[in-house]
């Protein structure tokens, strides 16, 4: 099986050693296969925050891709040099070249999987850290929106409350106003005529008035702002349980905003990838001087670039053993057995091809004779139409 798996002949080696050998190249393919499904089981899981078994199928059909391109790779023989025709390596190159492609990019997404298992408890508690400063930050914003609509209510009513005091006392300025010149009229000082006359009279009239307004005002005031002052009241002290985390009414706007549930929900959540590698940057711009968080993502990206290169390699470094001698002679052997084959062909070609001129020229030969024979021997122009 594992010869198999290698792409080997059996009947071409010949020894234990090569046996060994091609057995094992084909246990690291084998074990390539493997490593791969392992690594998209664990990205998957990476990206999605946590293991379903429904990834499985899609980690053994990966695993068998790899499998199948790397043993593609070494089945395809080596013959070098042949009787009529030269293969080289570069007429392979573009499918070498896509393998080596292939095994980068696995590299790099499968490493980013493993630094962030390697460093789960420090990215976890970034994420946390990130996510709580997300939730201070939403909470923040709440509050001050809320603390600045309370406000706002408490300078509406404030200007309500002002208004009504300033027609008290624009009421009581005309009530004294007109008094004054209701005494000033009797006491002859805006008129030559003392006393209650037709014009003292008219400015009675308009200190009454004066009065009856101010009266008014001051009902309207009296009923209207005790009620504002309360509400006032009532705000001021929400306006101070905002700014008190320990109060009911703080509490009671945390545990209604949408906007705070949505984040408080986010830090109970698992993290995905990006938030993770967002998390891992920002642990890697914390400690720049720490030499493990610099060098483990490089060295894991090298170890699993060398690893599923392994079959490759093999192939590439493979062409001076033994058994490459054997199929290199064996190629030439098919390729000689071709040439022949090819050859007897043509012969056979060319002597069909000779007979069947020879039969063309032979039968027209035969009827050129058959007319000229006629021709000496005909008859029928001696016959003459009549009775």
């Amino acid at each position: 099986m594992l010869l198999w798996c290698g792409g080997f002949d059996r009947d071409l080696i010949e020894t234990r050693v090569e046996a060994y050998r091609a057995a094992g190249i084909g246990l690291f393919v084998v074990l390539v296969g493997i490593l791969a499904a392992i690594t998209f089981t664990i990205f998957a899981t990476i990206i999605m925050g946590h293991f379903d078994r429904r990834l499985l199928p899609f980690a053994a059909f990966w695993g068998l891709l790899v499998f199948q391109v790397d043993r593609s790779i070494l089945v395809d023989p080596h013959y070098g040099q042949t009787g009529s025709g030269h293969w080289t390596r570069a007429t392979r190159a573009p499918a070498y070249l896509l393998r080596v492609l292939l095994a980068v990019a696995v590299a790099l997404l499968i490493s980013e999987a493993l630094v962030l298992i390697i460093f789960r408890p420090e990215i976890m508690h970034q994420v946390q850290a990130d996510r709580t400063t997300v939730y201070d930050r939403t909470v923040t914003v709440v509050l001050a929106g809320s603390r600045s609509g309370t406000q706002r209510n408490i300078d509406g009513l404030n200007e309500q409350v002002r208004g009504y005091e300033n027609a008290v006392k624009a009421g009581q300025t005309n009530v004294d106003t007109a008094r004054e010149r209701y005494d000033r009229e009797v006491g002859g000082k805006l008129s030559p005529n003392a006393g209650n006359g037709r014009l003292a009279q008219r400015e009675w009239d308009n200190y009454q008035r004066a009065l009856t307004a101010y009266q008014k005002a001051v009902r309207i005031h009296d009923q209207k702002v005790p009620p504002l002052r309360d509400q006032i009241a009532e705000l001021g002290a929400r306006l101070r349980d905002l700014s008190d985390p320990a109060s009911a009414g703080y509490r009671q706007l945390v545990a209604d905003s949408d906007e705070i549930r949505r984040a408080g929900r986010l830090r109970n959540e698992p993290p995905g990838w990006l938030e993770q590698e967002r998390a891992f940057r920002a642990f890697q711009r914390a400690n720049p001087d720490d030499q493990a968080v610099r060098w483990i993502p490089r060295l894991l990206r090298a170890i699993l670039l060398a690893v599923d290169l392994v079959p490759l390699s093999m192939k590439l470094v493979g062409g001076g053993s033994l058994y490459q001698s054997r199929l290199g002679d064996q190629g030439r052997h098919h390729r000689y057995v071709a040439e022949l084959c090819q050859r007897r062909d043509r012969a056979q070609a060319d002597e069909a091809i000779g007979l069947d001129v020879h039969r063309t020229e032979v039968s027209a030969r035969l009827e050129r004779e058959d007319l000229d024979h006629y021709l000496r021997t005909r008859i029928d122009h001696l016959r003459r139409p009549g009775p």
